[in-house]
């Protein structure tokens, strides 16, 4: 059916002919149309500014609440949105700063080894390191990425390098298992040498040579992916975030998504057949996992929405050792969770515009119980180097899932408007316990750091002290509300302090995100001086409604107590 031209020819069309586009047909201006008179309608007429469509300045709820998603979804997004908003309130007198591109390593590293190059053909003596150094690095990897995350049987591992070493040994290359072991141990070098405290080498990455003959030894095995295959794509998708080339580790993190599926590891009914082993269960379980696990994480560095599903029905791992494996269950299971929950936080604020944190309050709790219990009951199985990393890995997560969903609150209390990511129904103090978690993971990195359990290289834990730092500086010049029993300042400037240890340890990914922080204090000195004094940015605000409303009781939140007891030493 040939549609009626609906243009020009019709500017003097009525209001309901425009509206239903149809033809209106009227001879005299005066009277009603023919569609009116016909219906008994009263006939309109049409104000001028209808006559043409106009874009209309309300923005729809699902925008609003997509932006706010993307701002919450990672740190340097959400740093954008602040510094955005700061900017919108200035005056045409104050100018506008611009951001500086975030550029970790850039200026010195040739990436172009990341294409793939032409499979290797075969493995030389030199190509490994001797062979102490290489248990060394086999150790070393172990403790850095073996206990949370499924990548290899370990013992099958080993033994497998003692054989490499062994003087009348051949690697052939050709056979599909042993190149699948070599790309396995090849990229466990590489993740040990980058972790390896203290080893920097000034012109390229640590393990750089290792990864680089990982890449060649790597073949596309996707008619028939094994569960090794996905193991040591997941290895080399870690050192691809220990380089902040994060677009190829969420690459690689995709493919071992996909070939997982193809397998079906994420199939419950996989794991009630028979003719595969309890050990051969759990195994997958631990992958699966795993590559739940990296699908957030990635997702969420990117600001990109999961391709997992956060309330998908699987089996978890056991927390039960099997066979001569390490006790690795409730870490693995531990994190799976944590990132389901960040993306359950993040979903509603997508569809509703309103994180109710009751709605998620039992599950902190026992996520928080689940640290608590860790640290009671499982501290002594490892050693304390290996177990801090493990457990306050969960802390630097469960606390980043209290900040997003307390954030909106205190934006909402927060001078400029500008700075308010959405309207909530209620957000009776529950800014106080955002400070608290932003402070408990300064506190976190504060005590690894003395320790020596951060890695020079990544910004995997960075980013979390990264967040906390933009919280406690906006709470240091636009918060009305300070408690006395928090000290944000003492907070802001141990942060600081902390930034600045890193940087002179060669931590590029802290530098940039000191200089981050720098230039969004300069913007806040800004609004300091040239919109209104401080005083009057609390302006507006029910002071009485927050004196009497109740605070969230975070008497539950175990690890708050558990951070600041070991904060003291």
């Amino acid at each position: 059916m040939q549609r009626t031209h609906f243009g020009p020819r019709n500017l003097k069309a009525c209001q309901r002919c425009f509206k239903r586009k149809i033809k209106c047909v009227k001879n005299d201006t005066d009277k009603k149309c023919t569609y009116c008179t016909k219906k008994g309608y009263h006939c309109e007429k049409r104000k001028l500014i209808d006559i043409y469509y106009t874009k209309s300045t309300h923005v729809p709820a699902f925008q609003r609440n997509f932006k706010a998603f993307e701002a919450l979804s990672n740190s340097v997004q959400f740093f954008e949105f602040v510094c955005q908003g700061l900017e919108a309130t200035f005056s045409i007198d104050a100018g506008k700063i611009e951001i500086p591109e975030l550029n970790i390593n850039e200026s010195f590293l040739d990436y172009s080894f990341l294409k793939r190059p032409q499979s290797m053909g075969a493995l030389f003596a030199l190509d490994f390191p001797d062979e102490a150094t290489g248990f060394a690095l086999f150790e070393q990897a172990k403790t850095v990425i073996s206990y949370d995350t499924q990548v290899m049987l370990h013992k099958s591992t080993a033994d497998f390098l003692k054989k490499v070493y062994e003087p009348s040994h051949i690697v052939n290359v050709s056979d599909d298992e042993t190149r699948l072991e070599l790309l396995r141990i090849f990229g466990i070098f590489a993740i040990g040498r980058l972790h390896t405290t203290g080893e920097v080498v000034p012109e390229e990455y640590p393990g750089l040579g290792y990864f680089k003959i990982a890449l060649h030894l790597m073949t596309d095995i996707y008619d028939n992916p094994s569960i090794s295959y996905i193991e040591c794509i997941i290895i080399l998708t870690l050192y691809l975030v220990g380089l902040n080339k994060l677009n190829y580790a969420y690459m690689y993190s995709g493919m071992s998504l996909r070939l997982s599926i193809l397998i079906k590891l994420d199939d419950p009914r996989t794991y009630l057949r028979r003719d595969i082993s309890e050990l051969q269960k759990e195994r997958m379980r631990r992958l699966w996992c795993t590559v739940r696990s990296m699908d957030f994480y990635m997702s969420g560095c990117l600001g990109c929405q999961p391709q997992t599903k956060f309330d998908q029905v699987f089996e978890y791992p056991s927390d039960q050792t099997y066979g001569d494996e390490l006790p690795t269950g409730l870490f693995i299971r531990e994190r799976a969770r944590l990132g389901e929950l960040k993306y359950r936080i993040l979903s509603v604020i997508l569809e509703t515009g309103d994180p109710k944190i009751q709605d998620v309050l039992d599950q902190f709790h026992e996520r928080s119980q689940a640290i608590a219990y860790a640290f009671s009951e499982l501290s002594h199985q490892f050693e304390q180097t290996i177990f801090r990393r493990l457990a306050f890995a969960l802390v630097f997560r469960l606390n980043e899932c209290i900040i997003l969903a307390t954030l909106p609150g205190f934006l909402q209390e927060l001078r400029p408007e500008s700075l308010q990511l959405l309207k909530l129904s209620d957000s009776s103090n529950i800014s106080t316990t955002c400070i608290i978690a932003a402070i408990s993971n300064l506190r976190t990195y504060e005590f690894l750091f003395k320790k020596a359990n951060i890695s020079l290289f990544g910004f995997i834990d960075t980013n979390f002290l990264f967040l906390s730092s933009i919280i406690l500086l906006l709470a240091r010049y636009l918060w009305s509300r300070k408690p006395q029993n928090i000290d944000i300042e003492e907070a802001w400037d141990d942060c600081m302090t902390l930034f600045g240890e890193l940087t002179k340890t060669g931590n590029v990914t802290a530098n940039e995100y000191l200089n981050k922080i720098m230039h969004l204090r300069n913007l806040l000195s800004i609004l300091e001086k040239h919109i209104k004094p401080m005083e009057s940015l609390s302006e507006g605000i029910d002071q009485e409604e927050h004196v009497t409303s109740s605070p969230l009781d975070t008497s539950r939140f175990f690890h708050f107590e558990i951070v600041q007891s070991l904060a003291r030493e």
